[in-house]
């Protein structure tokens, strides 16, 4: 499965999957302090998740990282009322601090907010054999 990560361009020496951004500020389904690497099923979900939190023409120096990961590895966790409540709550982040204990899982499907009917991915740096089945395929810039 290819999934698509649109965030700040990364120098050459760091990794954009791991996590580490969003243990510090937390998100829609992490608590701070629990890695996570969110992702969307296609560029055009990916553009509005962004456009959710800021207008697109103001982001410089971003850009697009097209990933494969291994879909068997993933878990559709059951997802309860609440979850899309704004600013997102712990109902959502629950969900994450749950499943980042399931070391044996990449990560986990769940609904968008910027469109219900489709799916972001929810990945688990922390996973054993994360590297094995989670790559980065491509990476360009990425142009509002």
């Amino acid at each position: 499965m290819i999934v698509y990560r649109i965030c700040k361009t990364y120098p050459p020496d760091h990794n954009p999957l791991d996590g580490v951004g969003s243990s510090l500020r937390g998100g829609r389904w992490n608590p701070k302090g629990i890695r996570a690497v969110y992702a969307s099923e296609s560029l055009a979900l990916a553009k509005a998740e962004l456009a959710r939190q800021r207008p697109l023409t103001l982001l410089k120096d971003y850009s697009v990282y097209e990933i494969e990961i291994a879909d068997n590895y993933l878990i559709s966790p059951k997802i309860p009322e609440g979850w899309d409540e704004t600013p997102p709550t712990h109902v959502s982040k629950n969900i994450g601090a749950e499943n980042s204990s399931l070391v044996e899982k990449l990560g986990f499907f769940v609904p968008s907010v910027a469109d219900p009917c489709k799916v972001n991915v929810v990945l688990n740096p922390l996973a054993k054999d994360f590297s094995k089945y989670v790559s980065i395929k491509s990476t360009y810039p990425f142009l509002p």
